[in-house]
């Protein structure tokens, strides 16, 4: 199960902790969404699903591979914005190759869904580093 932080870090923290430079607008952007993407969630879960814990188990996943690619945090921190563009471009090949029907749906929909679950991995410590707590 992934474990989220009890006191989550801040937005802002969290992206001058790990030196987002790139990304800080997109995340900035759609952070509002985390409370809307919490309660989908919680609807999810009372249906007995198990589909928040494995995409954030997922996404977390593609991160720690990508992490693997440098020796120290300092590392991670000056490539943190490739870090996370890589993790977009394999959550995209994960859509483009899933049986799961999206086609109905607009590729923009899809795009700007993608960013918020991103958004909220991040925030949650499932993409980059979580901030020491003070």
């Amino acid at each position: 199960m992934t474990e989220e932080p009890t006191n989550a870090p801040g937005t802002a923290d969290k992206i001058l902790y790990n030196n987002v430079i790139l990304f800080k607008p997109i995340i900035e952007e759609y952070a509002v969404y985390q409370g809307k993407l919490n309660k989908l969630y919680e609807e999810i879960e009372k249906q007995g699903s198990t589909k928040k814990e494995f995409l954030l188990q997922n996404i977390k996943y593609i991160y720690l591979k990508e992490k693997g690619k440098y020796k120290d945090l300092e590392e991670i921190r000056s490539n943190a914005d490739i870090i996370i563009e890589n993790i977009e471009k394999e959550l995209w090949k994960i859509i483009e190759n899933s049986s799961n029907p999206i086609s109905n749906l607009p590729i923009e929909a899809i795009k700007i869904g993608l960013l918020i679950i991103m958004v909220d991995a991040f925030m949650r410590c499932n993409i980059l580093e979580e901030p020491p707590k003070l």
